[in-house]
């Protein structure tokens, strides 16, 4: 019985050690989407951003965009207002981590739901196994007594 104990308490400690495993993918999945995604908002917004101050927009004699300042610099990158940028990131971490912290909140959940419950397994498996070796030694005390007494 104890064996049998053994190995319900090794199948459950694989099934966690499994879905652990299976989690650990799903967040390093997450991770990466969410870093793609936030790279290709930073490109959006930094097409969306106004020109640096003092920057202005041109077409070569070739019809490819420039952009120069009053200094006459010129560049083919864009010149974008870099205060306007942070200002924006600032507004869409803080919405982001907001909606982290709900998912975190609900995912912390579920893995305590599912602790407790292979807890909660874990303790009625070796209950059973207690009770069922006690029984046994009571049966066999019991034996022992009658057949020495009867016997």
């Amino acid at each position: 019985m104890e064996d049998d104990a053994r190995e319900r308490g090794a199948a459950l400690d694989d099934a966690i050690g499994a879905w652990e495993a299976q989690e650990a993918q799903r967040v390093a999945r997450a991770k990466a989407e969410a870093e793609a995604e936030a790279a290709a908002a930073e490109e959006a917004a930094r097409a969306k951003a106004p020109l640096a101050p003092g920057w202005r927009e041109a077409s070569s004699p070739d019809g490819r965009t420039y952009y120069y300042d009053a200094d006459r610099q010129t560049t083919w990158e864009r010149p974008v207002d870099e205060e306007y940028l942070r200002a924006m990131a600032g507004v869409a971490r803080t919405a982001a981590d907001r909606a982290d912290d709900v998912k975190a909140r609900a995912r912390k959940a579920r893995q305590m739901a599912t602790l407790t419950m292979a807890t909660l397994t874990m303790a009625l498996l070796t209950m059973a196994t207690l009770t069922m070796a006690t029984l046994t030694m009571a049966l066999l005390v019991g034996r022992t007594q009658y057949d020495t007494h009867h016997g």
